[in-house]
């Protein structure tokens, strides 16, 4: 079988290296088709690719993906923002107000005036939007070059991950295989992926989701059927079930300049978006733990773990103050991720040597409750935001998994127990089989994939929905979103006030591309879709080279070359 997998960077790889060897291992092809240029790739990542690529010789493929700019996309980029954003002012994510400002950033401003409109009117007004959005996906057409980019790979499937970024165009691809009748499977890439980014704006053939709780958000909060979610465990964890420690006690406290014979907290950072300047969270934090009264806590070693994807904010562990409390390390001094064993097993033994994990919010208390290690996390208001303003962050405070302190000193109390009288260690397994493990603990996740996975082929694809189908007659009401979207990409470099010059020039060349547009309105256009002015359009696209022409809908006839030559000068 033949697979192309995209993602929009290498760095995805790692969260499916397990099932993307598997796949090889099992004699399919596997294209990792990726979005953007590996130029930028950071050497780790880099290096981690290439292994895997030699590793299984010619059966896995790095392929780049072309950059892709239609007509539309202008106006399909802000309907898919405006989607995402709107979602943040529903009761769910009411405390969300991080993850609304992030997706604000996308929107040009006149979409923003749903976070000023009356605290009564915002849930029914972000419902109308979303209603709205996704009749205009349905309406928007099948992007030509992501249909020609999968033609060219010529999979029998397609897998895609993450799909649900704040500026992603990945659901072209999604209906590019609908129209192409080629079965697609989204697979959910982390844990907090279904619920504090966007939105699914097509509707893929398969789910992968890791538990019945992510179950629930996508058919919940995306309306995805339950018949096409496939829970499967989390694969990304595998590994951590195999891995042994490294070093024994000893050693590790030698390298890392710690006392073996004191007990030893990992502090695991947590990602910029959650705590950009964490280290004033961590000095503060620290000096409550020396303050202690209990002396194997006030003179416990502390490890702090930057973030992996953390680099931009690497200095601040250099800090004098975090420094000056003593007996704490940073390590690994660079962050680096856990890709090759080196690192993997630097990661590995600083969770197996440590009594307790703490943290703010991270996937990092997750991969410690397989080693079978408690994690705390201490709600202040400086970093409450991205604890219990995140959807996500739920996961872990149910049927009480993580330690969860309104206060320094009950945050203190609670090491301080855990110290002396140890875990419950039957409540860290009840939360690693529900959340990683559905099947049970010596169920991996990999092979369940694998097996879903091989499923969809030769699975029945339905073919674009009757609005789809109908959507050039549609499509000239959203060529206001179009006129927005071109004015404020054009008017950015303007100061306010030349935007009324701007947005002038602007009409002007946008006045021939809409009168395109809006002749699909006349009668006749209604009974040519009907009689099946797609496939025609298809053909038309063929003898083209795939390319329709900016502001030509699906379904029109072509365009002698002069003319579109003419329309491209």
């Amino acid at each position: 079988m033949r697979i192309l997998f995209i993602m929009p960077n290498a760095h995805y790889v790692r969260n499916f290296e397990s099932v993307i060897a598997a796949l090889a291992d099992k004699g399919h092809s596997v294209i990792l088709g990726v979005e953007r240029g590996t130029e930028t790739m950071p050497p780790e990542v880099k290096s981690f690719v290439d292994e895997l690529l030699a590793r299984h010789g010619g059966a896995i493929e790095l392929r780049m993906l072309p950059e892709r700019q239609f007509f539309w996309s202008g106006a399909a980029a802000q309907l898919r923002a405006w989607r995402d954003y709107s979602r943040y002012f529903l009761p769910l994510h009411a405390r969300a107000h991080r993850c609304a400002d992030r997706a604000a950033s996308f929107l040009v401003p006149p979409l923003k005036m749903l976070g000023r409109a009356p605290q009564g009117l915002r849930a029914p007004a972000a419902r109308a939007i979303g209603a709205f959005c996704a009749w205009a996906e349905q309406v928007l057409p099948v992007e030509a070059q992501a249909r020609e980019a999968i033609k060219t790979c010529a999979p029998d499937i397609v897998l895609l991950t993450p799909l649900i970024d704040l500026d992603s165009d990945q659901a072209d691809y999604v209906k590019a295989c609908r129209r192409l009748r080629i079965p697609i499977g989204h697979c959910v890439a982390s844990w907090d992926n279904l619920t504090n980014k966007g939105l699914i704006k097509a509707l893929p053939d398969r789910v992968f989701v890791w538990n019945e709780a992510q179950k629930r958000e996508a058919i919940e909060l995306h309306n995805v059927p339950p018949e096409r979610v496939a829970v499967t465990g989390a694969q990304l964890f595998d590994r951590w079930f195999e891995w042994k420690p490294s070093r024994d006690r000893e050693t590790f406290c030698a390298e890392i300049g710690l006392d073996p014979n004191m007990p030893i907290l990992l502090y695991t950072a947590s990602s910029i978006f959650i705590c950009r300047s964490e280290v004033e969270f961590v000095v503060r934090w620290l000096k409550a733990i020396r303050a202690s009264d209990d002396s194997r806590l006030s003179e416990a070693g502390v490890i702090v773990r930057p973030h992996p994807k953390a680099a931009k904010t690497l200095g601040q562990w250099d800090s004098k103050e975090l420094r000056a409390l003593g007996r704490v390390v940073v390590f690994p001094r660079g962050g680096h991720m856990p890709l090759k064993d080196e690192a993997r097993n630097d990661y590995y033994d600083s969770l197996y040597h440590s009594a307790a994990v703490i943290g703010i919010n991270t996937s990092a208390m997750v991969e410690a409750a397989i080693v079978g290690r408690r994690s705390f996390a201490v709600l202040l208001d400086e970093v409450r935001e991205g604890q219990d303003g995140m959807v996500h962050f739920q996961h872990l405070t149910q049927d009480g998994f993580l330690g969860v302190a309104m206060s320094l000193d009950e945050h203190v109390r609670q090491l301080a127990d855990e110290l002396s009288s140890g875990h419950d260690g039957e409540r860290t397994a009840r939360f690693v089989r529900s959340f990683l493990r559905p099947y049970g603990l010596d169920q991996a996740a990999t092979p369940r994939f694998i097996s879903e996975v091989e499923a969809l082929e030769g699975l029945g694809v339905e073919g674009p929905s009757l609005v789809a189908q109908l959507g050039g007659i549609q499509r000239p009401l959203l060529l206001p979103f179009a006129a927005l979207a071109g004015f404020y990409a054009d008017a950015a470099i303007y100061r306010r006030s030349e935007r009324r010059k701007a947005l002038a020039k602007f009409m002007v060349s946008l006045r021939p591309r809409a009168r395109k547009q809006l002749k699909r309105l006349r009668p006749f256009r209604l009974l040519r879709e009907l009689r099946g002015g797609s496939a025609k359009a298809d053909k038309a696209s063929t003898r083209l080279g795939g390319q329709l022409q900016p502001g030509e809908a699906e379904g029109s006839s072509p365009k002698p070359a002069k003319s579109r030559n003419r329309a491209a000068a």
